[in-house]
């Protein structure tokens, strides 16, 4: 386990003190995947009260890190954010007020739609995706072998269509795939969320 001391027992609420502990947590693990190790992350909001309660914790749990170790070995979490670019209706248009609210309404199954279509282009490289809708947006997140990251982002840019907007980011730890939580132990590998 790689771990660092921490200023306070618990995450702070101020959210700048909370953005510089998340972004100090990711440059660790960052750490991790530049030496070419699959890091399970940890939680950053359950720090230790020592090293010796970490370590029991670790243990206690040994098993299902080995799990979930053996599930992100060798690979790297890549995600692909597609976001709806919908222009609202013609201004002074009849029924303006109904296609703009219908627009809305379609905008889950539409994604949907472009989302399934970039996840089977994906899915030769990558395989098994998790997908997170939130808003307008739908992340498609993959475990991908380093070796075949310009390949994912090359595959998932000829993607690219209108009325949609794609973005791609990673690499990254496997943050979708599997984490550590302190003292509640693993969710190794996370369930796919029902579509």
């Amino acid at each position: 386990a790689w771990v660092s001391d921490a200023d306070a027992p618990r995450l702070s609420r101020d959210v700048r003190q909370a953005a510089r502990a998340a972004i100090e947590h990711d440059r660790v693990v960052g750490a991790a995947l530049a030496q070419g190790v699959s890091p399970v992350p940890a939680a950053l909001t359950d720090p230790y009260g020592s090293d010796a309660e970490a370590s029991a914790d670790i243990a206690a749990h040994a098993g299902e890190i080995r799990k979930a170790l053996d599930a992100v070995r060798d690979r790297v979490e890549m995600t692909v954010v597609v976001g709806l670019t919908d222009a609202p209706p013609a201004g002074q248009s009849e029924g303006r007020g109904r296609a703009y609210l219908e627009q809305l309404r379609s905008v889950p199954s539409r994604a949907a739609a472009v989302a399934d279509r970039i996840e089977k282009a994906l899915d030769p490289i990558a395989g098994e995706a998790r997908r997170r809708m939130e808003g307008g947006r739908i992340g498609l997140s993959h475990l991908v072998s380093p070796a075949r990251i310009a390949g994912y982002r090359e595959a998932a840019l000829r993607m690219s269509g209108a009325g949609y907007r794609i973005v791609i980011d990673g690499p990254r730890a496997a943050y979708s795939f599997a984490s550590f939580s302190a003292w509640n132990g693993m969710v190794t590998p996370r369930p796919a969320p029902a579509a």
